[in-house]
């Protein structure tokens, strides 16, 4: 209240400190008069996050707010999402687009424009083939709103070339395609897998290239590099190819360790939501049970599952099923990346150095997950954990899921970090081996299975393979 003595104070709070600089500075320039609830997330809104929600008036107009906040991965805080919606509202615009799903929710967005990318295609391709442009079928649509939206507006279309290389968007398989009328829809029209690959790849190395960070720059820098780098190493494998990295990456490593030895102490006191290193996961789990008063939640723990086997082992799940959305970031694990050091600190929610007792164990995982659970008003019954998940374990988790006084449940598969330790062919055998176990299907299973008694899941890893 001192700092931003004019702001509504749970605004302010919703906000997070994180973002208070740009806050500052705003609060500073404009000198705001005593402002409430909704008139401060408005000023927030506009100059924090660059937006007035009341000038939003065309789909286009909201279409490039939406690809701004998503692609970008603007973290705008829950209660600023609803103010926004509902300034939208008032305006009496939007009224039958699903806005609490597609305005909050990444992967809700993108499959939103996925459903209306393919029926747009279809309505072009109709021409060519009736010589009459048949109105699109909205029967069987997940997402509910217009049918039809403004892709080819050049605020809406400067991003598809991107969300199609990079696997936001899926292109869509269809005859006569170079027939169409316009070529910039062929960005999004699938030249065949080995192809689609191929561009993918192409794609990106370019990011890599073009986005290797210093030993100056934020931690979200080297978030967005190393997630392009887990998805071109996995593009590399599905596409047989042993293109090297960019010449530019070899210094990355560099790079990095310069970066580690400025930044890397300070990430543990970010705010935990959204979670910047492992140990910051049981609490933004615990905010998200907080806004959800019946809700379950599950953790799942792939042991020694780096950046790039998760883009493969997601790659494959969207080919086995459309009924999964990822909404997806990265986070630091801990050094020394150890199991006993890196998952503890996830099981725990604590710093490493506040238990030394079981440094070099993982023997206290499940009484640290209850008690980090118990602390916060949960009853023991209430929270459970399982390790070495497999089908020899399938009964006792199947006991848990029904048991419905459970609210969450903490899980680790081991067969990732099992598959690495007795690997004797390199990087090439190891993501041979994490493909056939992801297209053995026992982890769609186990999400599957998990949903379907209610629980939303979060997946996640304590260290890589380096």
């Amino acid at each position: 209240p001192a700092i931003f003595p004019n702001l509504s104070y749970p605004m302010v709070d919703a906000l997070g400190a994180k973002h208070y600089d740009s806050l500052f500075r705003a609060q500073d320039q404009y000198k705001p008069a005593r402002m409430g609830s909704n008139q401060t997330a408005d000023f927030i809104l506009l100059h924090v996050f660059e937006t007035e929600p009341k000038l939003i008036r065309r789909p286009a107009q909201l279409l490039h707010f939406l690809l701004r906040k998503h692609y970008r991965k603007k973290d705008i805080p829950a209660r600023m999402v609803g103010r926004f919606i509902e300034v939208l509202r008032q305006g009496g615009q939007f009224q039958d687009w699903p806005l609490e799903q597609i305005v909050a929710n990444s992967a809700d967005f993108f499959a939103f424009l996925q459903e209306r990318w393919a029926l747009r295609v279809r309505s072009e391709i109709s021409v060519l083939e009736n010589q009459v442009k048949e109105a699109p079928d909205a029967s069987g649509l997940q997402y509910p709103g217009p049918v039809s939206i403004p892709f080819e507006h050049d605020d809406v279309k400067v991003y598809l070339d991107n969300l199609f290389a990079e696997g936001l968007l899926k292109p869509v398989s269809v005859p006569s395609a170079k027939q169409l009328s316009d070529p910039w829809l062929l960005v999004g029209i699938s030249k065949g897998v080995v192809e689609d690959r191929k561009r993918c790849l192409d794609h990106a190395q370019k990011r890599l290239a073009e986005c290797l960070p210093d030993g100056h720059a934020s931690h979200l820098d080297w978030m967005a590099y190393s997630q392009a780098l887990g998805d071109m190493r996995a593009l590399q494998h599905l596409s047989g190819a042993d293109a090297p990295l960019p010449s530019v990456a070899a210094t990355q490593d560099v790079l990095f360790l310069e970066w580690l030895q400025r930044r890397y102490g300070s990430l543990y006191n970010q705010p935990p939501v959204p979670p910047v290193m492992v140990h910051h996961i049981p609490k933004a789990m615990a905010a998200i049970l907080s806004q959800n008063g019946d809700a379950r939640i599950a953790l799942l723990v792939i042991d020694g599952m780096s950046l790039g086997q998760w883009s493969l082992i997601r790659e494959v799940l969207r080919d086995q099923t459309e009924e999964i959305r990822f909404e997806e970031q990265c986070l630091f694990a801990w050094i020394p990346t150890l199991t006993s050091v890196s998952r503890q600190a996830i099981f725990s929610g604590k710093l490493p150095q506040l238990f030394p007792e079981s440094f070099y164990t993982t023997s206290k995982e499940s009484s640290l997950w209850r008690q980090f659970w118990t602390e916060r008003g949960f009853e023991s019954e209430a929270v459970q954990y399982l390790k070495d998940l497999g089908p020899a374990k399938d009964q006792e988790l199947l006991e848990h899921m029904e048991n419905d006084r459970v609210r969450v449940l903490g899980l680790v598969v081991n067969t990732l970090d099992d598959i690495m330790h007795g690997m004797v062919l390199g990087a090439a055998g190891m993501y041979s081996q994490v493909e056939q176990w992801a297209r053995q299907g026992y982890l769609l299973s186990l999400l599957q299975r998990l949903m379907a008694h209610g629980f939303k899941v979060l997946v996640t890893a304590d260290h890589g393979n380096v």
